[in-house]
């Protein structure tokens, strides 16, 4: 039998998932071309096959010490990997700026010899649901609700992001709207995120409840609220209601804006409020087809791969 030729080989990508503070690194084992592998997979030898948990960083982004904290990881991923690893996928989350990111993802190249891609979390998840769904000419705006909110686009195969330069989630999409932690006014994170979710309760003197300290980044006031509204709480019902009709009014308006075929929305957390959206999402008529639920199992992690899979193959 013929031995495959070498760039249709599988290889591992580290990816890493940067948040404020710290980082989890990731190695991932893709098939070159079609779907992302799915947790059964992992058998076959593909998907997530080793984890770096959350590494703590540095302040300062585009430091040093930054860059050596991340090459470090990558290099212990590597040496499980029998060194075979090719590539490192950076996803940074929504707030982060990105200019500190791209001096990190500069830095840690030259540490480790490895071509480094940085890309906006959202970008990470929307090349994860494209790539899910078979990639090709596939046009698809993804939201991720969260403690924070990502967002991406990929448009006819084309990463948004790659287009523009434009984190989707602090697009402006009611200028005169509420303010947002970037500066400016009216992103779609302040209609679509928890920071939204959390203005309506407080509108509607919705009383908050003690949530635990490590349950915050897993949306547990969102989760709290969604639940109470489930139950039949009237005032918390209406701030979910409110907040639903906010997140599929911008989604569909961005969505129709870049003419995607689909919208998929991702719950890190709030089960039941995502059965709202969905409920929501089928009666709003024509337009892209919309969905809700939670993400693919490790999306960030597979989709930052496979982006900087995509960005430094080998062109014919």
């Amino acid at each position: 039998m013929a031995r495959p030729a070498a760039h249709a080989l599988p290889r591992f990508v580290v990816a890493i998932e940067l948040d404020a503070g710290h980082a989890r690194c990731t190695t991932v084992c893709l098939p070159t071309r079609g779907p992302l592998p799915l947790p059964a997979d992992r058998a076959r030898g593909l998907g997530v096959v080793d984890v770096r948990e959350v590494l703590e960083l540095p302040d300062d982004l585009a430091s040093p010490a930054a860059a050596k904290v991340l090459a470090d990881a990558v290099a212990v991923l590597g040496g499980r990997a029998r060194g075979s690893v090719g590539r490192v996928g950076l996803a940074a989350a929504s707030g982060i700026a990105g200019m500190p990111v791209r001096r990190l993802a500069a830095r840690l190249a030259l540490r480790t010899r490895l071509p480094v891609v940085p890309m906006a979390r959202g970008t990470a998840l929307a090349w994860a649901e494209h790539r899910a769904h078979g990639g090709g000419d596939d046009s698809v705006l993804a939201i991720e609700v969260g403690a924070s909110l990502s967002a991406g686009a990929v448009l006819h195969g084309v990463p948004f992001a790659a287009l523009t330069g434009i984190d989707l989630a602090h697009m402006p999409v009611g200028p005169l709207g509420p303010p947002c932690a970037c500066g400016r006014r009216g992103c779609l994170e302040v209609y679509a995120g928890h920071a939204g979710l959390e203005r309506l309760a407080e509108d509607r003197d919705v009383p908050p409840v003690e949530v635990p300290i490590h349950d915050l980044h897993d949306a547990g006031r969102a989760r709290d609220l969604a639940l109470r509204a489930a139950a039949g709480e009237a005032r918390a019902q209406a701030v979910i209601e409110e907040a639903t009709r906010s997140l599929v009014h911008v989604a569909d308006a961005v969505g129709r804006l870049l003419g995607v075929d689909r919208i998929a929305v991702r719950m890190q957390s709030a089960a039941a409020w995502a059965e709202v959206l969905r409920q929501a999402g089928r009666r709003r008529g024509a337009g892209p087809r919309f969905d809700a639920s939670p993400p693919l199992a490790e999306a960030f992690a597979l989709g930052a791969a496979a982006f900087a899979q995509e960005v430094t193959r080998p062109r014919r």
